[in-house]
Order: C-alpha cells, then structure tokens, then sequence
C-alpha cells in the first residue's frame, strides 16, 4: 500500500487536456505527447500531472493539514513536460505553491483564449468593458476566477480621475 496521494486517470487527463498537451511552466510550452513508432496506435507521453503541495510526507511542498482527497484533486496539480516536473521537485524555495498555480492559471487561460480564438476563425471579438463609471475600455475577457480577471485591451481610454494605476485596485 503506497501512502502517496495519487491523481486518478481522469484528473490526469483533465490536467493535460486543459493544459492542451503543452507544459505549463511559464515560457516553455513543449508539446507533450507524439506518436511513437512502437506501433500504429501507440503514443510517446513525455508529460507528468505534477502536485503542487507534495503527494507524500517529505515530498517537496508537502502540506499536513491537506487532505489525501485534496492532495489528489485537480486544484493540486499542474501539467508539466518531464523536464519541468523534475525541476520544480528539486526546488521548493523557488516554486512555491503560488508560483505553480498562478503559471497553471496563466497557462489555462491562454490555452482557453487560443481555443476561443479557433472556434471562431481566429477572429478575434471586442467587448466593451465598464468596470464602474471611470474605467471603460475595447477588449476581450480572457477569464475569471475567485481572485482575478485577465483582460486583452485593444483600447483604453481615461475618463475623470481614473488613471492606470489604479485599474488594478479597482479590479
């Protein structure tokens, strides 16, 4: 009996499909599956479903007060190429569990941005966006979640006191 909290062949999958193949460190973005030449049907997977807080005590990141469950749940893992996977492990100092899920966040909102984008052509649609009476732009809602909204501006225009450094305290 292993005492590490694993993700199930369906969060695996989830974690790879909305990583849409590709790593999820930021800037790397390598493909991470291909076909192999072992057979017609048969396919080189070079990625890992990697936990952000560790799956087992003295495991990078680790967080007692987790619950396996938690601990094997998608919000606990981020899609990375082999090499990445490994990296983050041997590094804790520097990939902090904020790190990680803010470069899967930022990952998952550009692989859903570039989905949309095909889905419609490659066209891309503007909205006009009001955040209150003051900040008002031209640009595409790229995604929500329960801390931050992530905006394409194609135009922003001030309007009263409103200037831009305040945009991100508004938000």
């Amino acid at each position: 009996m292993s005492n590490r909290d694993e993700f199930s062949r369906k969060t695996k999958d989830a974690l790879r499909l909305r990583a849409s193949n590709l790593c999820s460190f930021r800037g790397c973005k390598r493909t991470t599956s291909g076909p192999s030449d072992e057979s017609p049907d048969a396919v080189n997977m070079t990625g890992k479903a990697a936990h952000i807080h560790a799956a087992a005590p003295g495991g990078r990141r680790y967080l007692a007060a987790m619950t396996p469950e938690k601990r094997a749940d998608i919000s606990n893992g981020i899609w990375l190429c082999a090499h990445h996977a490994d990296l983050i492990d041997r590094d804790e100092v520097t990939y902090t569990p904020d790190m990680l899920r803010a470069m899967k966040r930022e990952h998952e909102l550009d692989c859903d941005r570039k989905h949309r984008a095909a889905l419609r052509g490659g066209e891309s649609s503007l909205d006009l966006i009001a955040i209150g009476p003051d900040i008002v732009f031209c640009g595409e809602l790229l995604g929500v979640d329960k801390i931050a909204m992530a905006f394409t501006f194609a135009e922003f225009r001030r309007r009263g006191p409103a200037r831009p450094a305040q945009i991100h305290r508004a938000l």
